[in-house]
């Protein structure tokens, strides 16, 4: 079949061959290619865009393997992307749409739901680096190689593009309010978004920073080499404090309100609030942790480099279960909690024991979506393929995250009527306060020895 077309084969048909694909004609096609050797060009063209199609959706879990554990497949789609060129970058998962930011520089809206794209646009040239995206209830952020672009959410029109400060590190943040970029130098920079000609804020941080700024409700934060995660009012960019562990932290923290959760290559997860930063409890999984934790009601989740999965009560750091063999978290449904195990396996926990009760062979090429949002299971690949798993009979989703609510004003804040980018002329340097340590250790002494030396910083 091509472009959707019945060609009639029969057996004198002549194959023609590509390495990994096989075309055939019959003798009539072949004496219209013969004529007219452009319309060889444009099958052959789409023919490749079919294969590569089909080779994204190589290990795609059937409704009927689905079904053998419980689950069934809401939808399945395939974003724009040529995969023989580039490659889905970042897939970004919040509330109820789902964004692919792929290397070409185009960025992709879909309905969580149901799979419909909402909208598809193009951020950058074909020869500029894409870096990563940020979402609010209104906007996106879009870094690419050296500026920094806001669109629309809702449609994907973009409202500004700027160039930023120096060399971004990675991915920016957004509030409502500003947008916030790390450069590798270890400074933060805030754009204002209604105002983009506006000055921009500046704090100096100690060390360098590799990694994306994040939001978590009511705060930004933002991590260096030196072993430091800097937090800061989101609304009127000011540093509250800065928490410090032994070794660095290279991936975004969790929130449930009032805490963040905070994990390290220290091997410990780290439980602060977010307006004081005194530690409440801590928990050391023994291996460096690289992934961000998860966080459903009260059970935290955290993947270990030893390729473990930890269940922790997250109000007090207790280890709920552990299990070995499991490399991520993937989402929480009513009967059972989800991780993907190395090489593309789907693996199904018991939820009070997180002892294995099946698995779901992909490909190596597939991963999960982290989702503490709601109860779904997006395997993605980055080819564009995507598709949507639930729970037999979950029809509508469960959400384990309500609406968050406009950032709370923390005591200390500015005055709105006071420009909180003055200060640009002369960069902010490093004046954060340390955070609080926790003041009676909750744990059994074999797994809470001090990561900290007799210098605390805190």
């Amino acid at each position: 079949m091509l472009f959707g077309v019945k060609t009639r084969l029969d057996s004198q048909a002549k194959p023609i061959e590509t390495p990994s694909t096989k075309m055939t004609f019959s003798p009539k096609l072949q004496n219209h290619t013969r004529r007219y050797p452009w319309l060889y060009l444009v099958m052959l063209v789409g023919f490749l865009n079919g294969s590569h199609a089909a080779k994204s959706a190589e290990g795609l879990i059937s409704n009927v393997v689905a079904a053998q554990h419980g689950l069934e497949r809401a939808w399945f789609s395939h974003v724009r992307v040529d995969p023989s060129r580039f490659r889905v970058a970042n897939w970004t998962l919040d509330k109820d749409q789902l964004f692919a930011l792929t290397t070409e520089g185009t960025l992709q809206a879909l309905n969580a739901e149901t799979g419909e794209t909402l909208w598809v646009t193009d951020i950058a040239s074909r020869n500029a680096s894409t870096i990563g995206l940020a979402l609010s209830p209104d906007y996106v952020a879009v870094l690419s190689a050296s500026r920094l672009n806001l669109l629309e959410r809702s449609d994907g029109r973009l409202i500004w593009s700027r160039a930023v400060g120096a060399a971004p590190s990675a991915s920016p943040a957004i509030g409502t309010r500003y947008a916030y970029v790390a450069l590798l130098s270890g400074r933060i920079e805030g754009y204002e978004l209604e105002n983009p000609k506006s000055s921009i804020w500046q704090y100096q941080s100690s060390g360098r920073s590799y990694h994306s700024p994040f939001t978590t409700g009511n705060v930004v934060s933002w991590p260096t080499d030196q072993g430091f995660l800097y937090v800061s009012s989101i609304e009127n960019p000011r540093p509250l404090f800065r928490i410090h562990t032994n070794d660095e932290i290279v991936a975004a923290p969790a929130k449930l309100a009032p805490y963040l959760y905070v994990a390290s290559l220290d091997g410990y997860l780290y439980c602060f609030h977010e307006f004081t930063g005194k530690e409440m409890w801590r928990y050391s999984t023994g291996f460096a942790v690289t992934s961000r934790p998860a966080i459903v009601g009260e059970m935290a989740f955290v993947a270990s480099e030893e390729t473990a999965i930890h269940a922790i009560d997250s109000t007090n750091g207790k280890r709920i279960w552990r299990i070995d063999g499991v490399a991520d978290f993937v989402a929480m449904g009513a009967n059972a909690i989800y991780g993907m195990a190395p090489y593309g396996t789907l693996v199904v926990l018991d939820k009070a024991t997180g002892k294995i009760s099946g698995k779901i062979r992909t490909t190596p090429k597939h991963s999960a979506i982290v989702n503490d949002q709601s109860d779904r299971i997006f395997m993605v690949n980055d080819q564009g393929a995507v598709q949507c798993l639930r729970e037999i009979g979950a029809s509508q989703p469960t959400w384990y995250r309500q609406q968050e609510k406009e950032p709370a004003s923390d005591p200390e804040t500015e005055d709105d009527s006071v420009n909180p980018f003055a200060e640009e002329a002369a960069d902010r340097v490093d004046d954060a306060p340390d955070a609080t340590p926790v003041d009676d250790n909750p744990f059994d002494k074999d797994e809470s020895e001090s990561i900290f030396d007799d210098d605390n910083p805190f």
